[in-house]
């Protein structure tokens, strides 16, 4: 399993919603502090958290560190 973590911190993604139109440019990535380990999101292979972090990346402008969990 593979989690984002936003470069420079202890923050890991913790849900992706390119939907959400609340925010302008539509899209918005919510972060936990890495103690709240269960809510951290985890994806199963490398190139899906490669995609992940693109998108959080286009949405939000952070630089995400891809990390195995386990």
């Amino acid at each position: 399993m593979y989690a984002l973590r936003i470069s420079g911190s202890n923050d890991y993604v913790s849900k992706i919603d390119k939907n959400d139109t609340r925010c302008f440019p539509p899209g918005r990535v919510d972060v936990v502090p890495s103690f709240k380990a269960w809510a951290i999101k985890r994806y199963p292979t490398k190139v899906g958290a490669e995609r992940a972090a693109k998108l959080v990346g286009k949405l939000e402008g952070f630089h995400c560190t891809i990390e195995f969990m386990g």
